[in-house]
């Protein structure tokens, strides 16, 4: 697995619109990896192939954005478009690190603190259209509840400073958009955006490695889901 931080250049154009809308930061982040290996029958997306999970980080102190990446495939971000990433001296700003001997040192009961940005939703059957739909929750405690949900399924829990509050903050950032056209049909996306940081524990190795490998929640291809880990 490699994790990738760029420096992406705020005045850049391309920058600044792929900012405003997720779908079209998806394609620039898929510029980064081999074309998608074509198989018969299968609707395995690119991003799963690789397993990229992507995260747009700002820094206030000093007014930089970052796109720290995640995937099973060394990137070449040499390819993306002229300007895009941040140049110093005339070095491209971007570093690719190799954490797969790091996932491997994670064991059962290993705590550490965590980041997560996640679209929190629950599936809810729309008797109009026939279909399930996802619904953003809105409230700190349902929010709370799904990260534990998740914890269960993926092999960790959220420590608590005591049996009812849990050492987590629950940040709602913006409402983040797309339009992804298909046979002349444009088909807005919506995510509700909510950061999660604190503490956790770890279960079950196997399955917590799955879930960072992986990612937890919806939207993995528009931002969401990728976990990252410090010690506390």
């Amino acid at each position: 697995m490699y994790l990738s931080r760029i420096n992406l250049n705020s005045k850049s154009i391309k920058v600044r619109k792929d900012l405003s809308d997720c779908y079209q930061m998806h394609k620039t982040v898929l510029i980064g990896f081999p074309q998608k290996k074509k198989i018969k029958n299968s609707r395995e997306s690119a991003r799963s192939q690789f397993d990229i999970l992507y995260r747009i980080e700002e820094s206030i102190n000093n007014n930089k954005i970052f796109l720290l990446v995640q995937s099973n495939t060394e990137p070449d971000w040499i390819k993306l478009p002229k300007g895009y990433i941040l140049e110093n001296e005339g070095n491209k700003e971007f570093i690719i690190k190799n954490i797969e001997a790091l996932l491997l040192k994670i064991i059962k009961n290993s705590v550490f603190r965590f980041k997560l940005r996640a679209n929190p939703t629950q599936k809810k059957f729309d008797k109009e259209s026939k279909k399930a739909m996802r619904i953003p929750l809105v409230n700190d405690h349902d929010q709370i509840e799904w990260l534990k949900r998740k914890g269960k399924l993926h092999g960790f829990r959220i420590l608590s400073l005591n049996q009812n509050i849990p050492n987590t903050s629950v940040r709602e950032e913006m409402i983040y958009h797309g339009k992804k056209r298909e046979n002349n049909d444009v088909h807005t996306l919506t995510f509700y955006s909510i950061v999660f940081e604190g503490l956790l524990g770890v279960l079950d190795e196997e399955k917590f490695r799955v879930a960072l490998k992986k990612g937890i929640g919806s939207g993995k291809g528009f931002g969401f889901g990728l976990i990252t880990l410090a010690r506390p």
